[in-house]
């Protein structure tokens, strides 16, 4: 049994469903034209077919380079694909955000380097983001540390006043703002790239404090 998120777009509510599931062993082998030394000769891979039981409905073909011994890991591996909303999230952030696309390295171990702590960033924002609608009235200090938030809530609202408490919804809305969103309370929660933007302004912010004290 597999639990599906909703899908909003079709308004499709989230639902167990039932799948079943075939799994083998295969190798892919490295194309011939390419003869990098880092890239491995072949490749061991586990091929998993799963499909809705019983009628034509939900089916995928997922090709996996983790070892598969039991129904319960083919299981946790489809749970994981059924997430892979978020991970498309994730490299939407990596690329549009980070822009590691348009990074000049041009050594395979430096690039390595910088795509692992790029996708750290890109993983706090993700984070950030979802934390904030699953607990959107803890604290912002459990994220931000007494400086970042006071500065966020000055400028986002032009006001010297700072509240006495200060949860992590009215943080990530206020990074929206310096993101770019008017912030009006029918716009709903800011996205990634609103969060990221204000991020950007929130950090820029400090550094020019920090530099003129």
């Amino acid at each position: 049994v597999v639990r599906m998120s909703r899908n909003p777009r079709e308004h499709i509510p989230s639902r167990n469903i039932k799948m079943d599931y075939h799994c083998k062993k295969v190798t892919i082998y490295r194309p011939q034209r390419r003869k990098e030394k880092h890239l491995r000769e072949k490749l061991e891979l586990t091929a998993i077919y799963v499909h809705e039981s019983g009628k034509k409905g939900t089916e995928w073909f997922l090709l996996t380079t983790v070892t598969v011994k039991s129904e319960k890991e083919i299981e946790k591996l489809v749970q994981c694909y059924a997430h892979r909303w978020k991970i498309e999230r994730f490299h939407f952030i990596l690329k549009s955000g980070c822009k590691i696309e348009k990074n000049q390295a041009r050594e395979y171990g430096r690039l390595s380097f910088l795509t692992l702590l790029y996708s750290v960033i890109a993983m706090q924002i993700l984070n950030l983001t979802y934390l904030g609608k699953i607990c959107p009235e803890i604290s912002s200090g459990i994220v931000f540390v007494e400086e970042e938030w006071k500065v966020l809530c000055c400028c986002a609202r032009k006001s010297k006043e700072i509240p006495e408490s200060y949860s992590l919804k009215e943080a990530i809305y206020d990074l929206g703002v310096l993101g770019g969103t008017k912030g009006a309370p029918s716009d709903g929660m800011p996205g990634v790239r609103s969060i990221w933007q204000g991020l950007d302004v929130l950090y820029s912010l400090l550094a020019y404090r920090n530099y003129l004290v």
